[in-house]
């Protein structure tokens, strides 16, 4: 499971950012300079996400960090 300090973020935001900028699993591992397996082991929720994975996702796909925040009910 996700570390809590991560729990307020969504991997589903991440994989519509990357939709919405076509980029394939391979694009976006190489703009997070991440191998494609690591990648995909976040993705996959099989590896903890490194503290600064949101900051990073946010440069690569230029939206602002809080658009991966979830969205409160």
């Amino acid at each position: 499971m996700f570390a809590k300090e991560n729990s307020m973020y969504s991997l589903d935001r991440f994989k519509a950012a990357q939709r919405l900028r076509g980029l394939s699993l391979s694009e976006t591992a190489q703009r997070l300079n991440l191998k494609q397996p690591t990648l995909r082991k976040y993705l996959q929720d099989e590896r903890t996400l490194p503290s600064d994975f949101w900051e990073n996702a946010s440069i690569a796909f230029s939206v602002p960090e809080s658009f991966f925040k979830n969205k409160e009910e």
